[in-house]
């Protein structure tokens, strides 16, 4: 299964396995456990908007072990972004915790703002 190759139809259609494939792109492991420990290692990202900084900040690994940073991501639709993020956390993603603008993030609750080289998307 390859990310910049989903729609939001076959993200949701993949469920559980999906979220497990997800989380292994993020930090390189299937294993739950390890999951847990490599994301307190980079801060506790659980979060939506924390699941939205380790795309930025960390890139998506593929099964194959190579890992894409934000510039291969700016080239996803925002469905598909936000299907991503939903398969993440297990919650619908929300307006009001991210957008998008002028190629800069901004996390609501967190005071933070990435550069990229392109707009992802805008909620």
């Amino acid at each position: 299964m390859n990310f910049f190759n989903l729609n939001p139809r076959t993200i949701a259609q993949g469920g559980a396995d999906f979220r497990k494939y997800a989380r292994a792109m993020i930090c390189g492991t299937y294993d739950e456990a390890a999951y847990d420990e490599a994301m307190q290692r980079r801060g506790g990202i659980v979060s939506l908007p924390g699941a939205i900084i380790a795309l930025i900040e960390f890139g998506i690994r593929d099964p194959e072990g190579v890992t894409h940073g934000a510039s291969r991501i700016t080239r996803c639709s925002r469905d598909t972004v936000k299907a991503f993020l939903k398969a993440f956390t297990g919650s619908e993603p929300n307006r009001h915790l991210f957008f998008l603008s002028g190629g800069s993030l901004t996390v609501h609750r967190e005071t933070r703002l990435y550069d990229l080289p392109e707009t992802i998307f805008a909620a």
